[in-house]
């Protein structure tokens, strides 16, 4: 079901693509059919409409398409209506009328393309974590919420990883080794995850991650072999030496996802997170 929505919808799309090029195509037609002094302005409003749909060199491509035809159509006009006395005033004219509306399309499109830049940064940067590029909280519940909302019957796992003895690392060795330490951790925890996994920094050294179509006991291979990654895996610091550390993991399962919210389900990760800590840290535990 979820293919078939996503199919649709990449259908969609790819009609919607087309149509600005498909009406600069018609408007360059009618152009052809109904010349005249007017004709110049026709294709504008589909000009526009591609210059904030297509990147530049696309927009470049459909310029000199309406450029090409719309100057012959004029010329061919031009030509069988007026004497050939005033025909360099008219080419003249005909030309910088040409130059500026291909110039000003190209103009908008760099605009358009430079802010839709501008906002994917400042979206990416209002959803993740500035230090760690992780989701941050406020993203990760909005996207958590939303895919347990439309989830059908998919079972999934939470689970929540806490960096042990962070405070006494970073009182030892300073914070931008804390720093580090976070980005050092995040990176190993990336490189273990699939593509449709969720994981977020939602405190300090606190992590939280949503796992899709896991078994309970998938979900406990996956925290085991990131706990022991992270155990293995040394932070090569400025210095030469080397630092290792540890993490506990507390996880959850739920294979009804409109049971209960992700709020709940992060509660119960971390009662089972704090029980890995309590045991001696550096452990996983599934809650009951």
């Amino acid at each position: 079901m979820q293919y078939l929505f996503k199919n649709r919808r990449q259908k969609r799309h790819h009609f919607s693509y087309f149509l600005p090029a498909a009406t600069v195509v018609l408007c360059v037609i009618i152009t052809n059919i109904f010349s005249g002094p007017g004709a110049l302005l026709y294709p504008l409003a589909a000009l526009i409409w591609a210059a904030l749909t297509y990147r530049l060199f696309s927009m470049t491509l459909i310029n000199a398409f309406v450029t090409i035809l719309t100057y012959y159509s004029l010329t061919q006009f031009y030509a069988t209506t007026h004497d050939t006395l005033a025909d360099s005033t008219i080419y003249i004219s005909l030309r910088i009328g040409l130059f500026m509306l291909a110039l000003s399309p190209l103009i908008l499109c760099i605009i358009s393309q430079n802010r839709n830049e501008l906002f994917k940064r400042v979206l990416y940067l209002a959803n993740h974590d500035s230090l760690t590029h992780t989701m941050n909280r406020h993203f990760f519940f909005q996207k958590g919420e939303y895919l347990l909302q439309y989830a059908n019957r998919m079972e999934f796992s939470v689970i929540m990883l806490d960096i042990d003895h962070f405070k006494r690392l970073n009182d030892d060795f300073g914070h931008h080794v804390g720093d580090k330490v976070l980005q050092h951790f995040a990176e190993i925890i990336r490189c273990n995850l699939r593509a449709e996994d969720l994981f977020a920094r939602i405190g300090g050294e606190e992590f939280v991650l949503l796992l899709w179509n896991t078994e309970p006991f998938e979900a406990q291979d996956i925290a085991e072999r990131i706990r022991k990654r992270v155990e293995k895996t040394p932070m090569h610091q400025s210095d030469g030496s080397d630092l290792y550390i540890t993490v506990s993991v507390g996880i959850t399962h739920q294979n009804e996802p409109q049971s209960q919210d992700l709020q709940h389900l992060i509660n119960i990760a971390d009662q089972a997170l704090y029980q890995a800590k309590h045991r001696g840290r550096n452990q996983v535990v599934l809650a009951s």
